[in-house]
C-alpha cells in the first residue's frame, strides 16, 4: 500500500531526524575583528546513513547570532542534485563559559509530495501550538536544555547529553561541524 510506505518513510525521515537534531553552540572568538562570538556564523556536518538498498545523505546546519539558533536538518536528493530541508528548530540562548542555556521556540517539519519526498517548505509550530509539543515529543527533544561548546579554528564541538546520564559518551551526543560562514572567516 502506497500510503503505508509513505507512513514508513516518514518515520525513517523522523528518526533520521533524531540524528540531525542536535543543536548546540561555540565560544567567543577574541581574535576577530567584530568581536562577535566564535560561534556567530553558520556550521554543517553531513552522514550518510545506510537504508536498505541505498544510502542516505543528511545535513546538519547550524547557524548562530550573539543569542540565537537555527538548526535545520536536510537530506539530498540526488534525482535533483540539491539539498531539501527537512526539519528546523529555532531558539534562544544564554552563555556561560562553554555552555550554553537554550530554549526551543519554533520547530518544524517539511511537507512531502505524493511520493514522500519533502517538498523543502517547513511549518513552523510555536509553544502556542498543539503540533510544537507533538514534534518535541516524537523527535524525544527538551524544550530547554544545556550544551557546551569548543570552537577551534573552523571547528565547532558540540555536546549534548540528550539521555541525561551525565556524560556525552552516547551515539549523536557529541557532534563536529565546521563553519561554512560568519564571524572570523
Amino acid at each position: 500500500m502506497k500510503s503505508l510506505g509513505f507512513v514508513n518513510y516518514a518515520r525513517l525521515l523522523a528518526g533520521i531526524s533524531l540524528v540531525i537534531f542536535s543543536f548546540n553552540s561555540c565560544k567567543k572568538d577574541d581574535d576577530n575583528n567584530n568581536n562577535d562570538p566564535a560561534y556567530v556564523g553558520t556550521w554543517s556536518r553531513t552522514d550518510t546513513i545506510p537504508v536498505d538498498t541505498f544510502a542516505l545523505q543528511v545535513k546538519d546546519l547550524l547557524t548562530f547570532t550573539k543569542t540565537t539558533v537555527t538548526n535545520m536538518g536536510q537530506i539530498y536528493n540526488p534525482d535533483t542534485d540539491e539539498w531539501l530541508d527537512l526539519m528546523g528548530m529555532k531558539g534562544t540562548f544564554t552563555a556561560s563559559g562553554k555552555t550554553l542555556d537554550i530554549t526551543v521556540d519554533q520547530v518544524g517539519i517539511s511537507d512531502f509530495d505524493t511520493l514522500g519526498i519533502p517538498s523543502g517548505n517547513i511549518q513552523y509550530f510555536t509553544k502556542d501550538d498543539a503540533e510544537f509539543n507533538l514534534v518535541l515529543n516524537e523527535l524525544d527533544q527538551k524544550e530547554n536544555f544545556q550544551a557546551e561548546y569548543n570552537v577551534s579554528g573552523n571547528k565547532l564541538t558540540m555536546k549534548v547529553d540528550d539521555n541525561d546520564d551525565g556524560d556525552f559518551t552516547d551515539d549523536g551526543e557529541t557532534q563536529v561541524y565546521t563553519k561554512e560562514s560568519g564571524s572570523g572567516m
